[in-house]
């Protein structure tokens, strides 16, 4: 649709070598078809090609890359959201995790900047990371942003296929991404695991990662419920190793289920990093190996806790059995 009223802006282009009758009508037919939306693209790209014909060869491939993605930048730069503030990702962005998106857009990164009060490092393209360790907040566009490169943008078939095509250089980077990290978490939210590529480009040879997707539940009342609900979980258990989470009962509801994953989380983080200092000392006093909890409470960076421990030891066999370990001595 958007290229139906915007070809003439190719042609009125100075560098256009002549002048060519609209090709609307071949665009609205194009919308109707039931073509898959990457051929569409493919179609509407070879329309851009032929539109983009200069005398200078360098000046037709400018031309190219100046309106190739024009449609995708109207939308997902250009035009200013419906909301101003996307409920889910701020609470997503509370989680604190790493992002691995397939959008475009830059609402993640705005997120964080609403909430979090800083500018996340973003890779606009998969091309852009290397391997490297990332970091919480870090933003990583698989598919590209509008201003990526037209190699980087994942919108048409051929995009498709040089992404997930194996073997992957992309798909090695991903893995060494996985392979840094000590039990892996990935959490799918907002994705219909329809897209079969996106699923197997997750799975690796020799990493495990934790895999769950957040969905929608629609209860229809039907006595189909159970069924469905555990049918589907099954499948994608054994067959994609993904743990489905539902929550109900509409898409509106999934700010208030992220809150409370949040709270929940915030909750487990709280009692995994508090160390009673009751409980470390009764173990000394007992003669117990208070080694592990003196080590978390180290981590922790709660050292008044320890020196107050350590300072009442009359056992100096505890003080040596810390000395003989490597985590107490790399602290």
């Amino acid at each position: 649709e958007y290229w139906s009223y915007h070809l003439e802006d190719i042609v009125a282009d100075s560098r256009i070598s002549e002048n060519r009758t609209s090709d609307r009508k071949f665009l609205q037919w194009l919308k109707k078809t039931d073509y898959s939306e990457e051929r569409k693209v493919d179609l509407v790209h070879e329309v851009i090609s032929e539109y983009s014909q200069c005398i200078n060869p360098q000046d037709t491939l400018a031309v190219k890359e100046e309106y190739m993605h024009k449609y995708e930048q109207s939308v997902f730069i250009d035009t200013e959201p419906m909301s101003k503030e996307n409920q889910i990702l701020n609470e997503l962005v509370n989680l604190r995790p790493i992002f691995i998106t397939t959008n475009y857009d830059d609402q993640i990164e705005q997120a964080c900047k609403l909430i979090l009060r800083f500018t996340p490092k973003v890779y606009s393209s998969i091309s852009d990371y290397h391997g490297e360790v990332l970091d919480t907040d870090d933003v990583l566009h698989l598919h590209g942003m509008p201003k990526s490169k037209e190699e980087d943008f994942v919108s048409s078939s051929q995009s498709y296929l040089k992404m997930y095509n194996d073997p992957n250089e992309y798909k090695e980077q991903l893995k060494k991404l996985f392979s840094s990290v000590e039990s892996p978490l990935l959490i799918s939210v907002g994705s219909s695991l329809q897209e079969d590529n996106v699923l197997h480009f997750f799975d690796f040879k020799n990493v495990k990662i934790n895999k769950y997707a957040i969905m929608l539940f629609q209860a229809n009342e039907s006595g189909l419920d159970n069924v469905r609900s555990e049918k589907l979980k099954n499948y994608y258990l054994h067959e994609q190793g993904i743990q489905l989470i539902w929550y109900e009962s509409s898409f509106d509801d999934l700010p208030k289920f992220l809150h409370k994953l949040n709270e929940d989380v915030t909750q487990e983080f709280k009692a995994e990093m508090i160390v009673p200092e009751k409980e470390i000392k009764q173990k000394l006093d007992n003669g117990e190996n208070a080694t592990s909890d003196i080590l978390k409470a180290l981590k922790n960076q709660e050292f008044m806790i320890v020196d107050e421990c350590l300072g009442t030891v009359e056992n100096l066999a505890v003080v040596e059995d810390l000395l003989k370990d490597d985590d107490f001595l790399c602290i």
